[in-house]
């Protein structure tokens, strides 16, 4: 089975489901960004601190998971992408 593991359905998969309910659990449903930010805000999301992709062995690894709200977890997104950028001054990547 080829693709990625989000393309092979790995968000759907009780595994999956139920890790995710236990990260939010243990992190009591608050976003740990915004804690570490001195603010309450209620987690949505369960973010890979070490990307899926990158590290699959470690998917369904509770130490790998950190309870995030929406806005947080888009922001690790764009964060990633950054990283993607090259760093060479007058060069632009330009996606299809």
């Amino acid at each position: 089975m080829g693709g990625s593991l989000k393309e092979q359905g790995f968000y759907g998969r009780a595994a999956w489901k139920k890790l995710r309910v236990m990260a939010l659990n243990r992190d009591h449903w608050l976003c740990r960004e915004c804690l570490r930010q001195g603010r309450l805000v209620q987690a949505q999301e369960v973010h890979h601190l070490k990307p899926l992709e990158e590290f699959p062995e470690l998917g369904l690894c509770l130490e790998n998971l950190e309870s995030l709200c929406h806005d947080c977890h888009e922001a690790t997104k764009t964060r990633e992408k950054k990283k993607e950028a090259p760093s060479v001054p007058g060069v632009r990547i330009i996606r299809a």
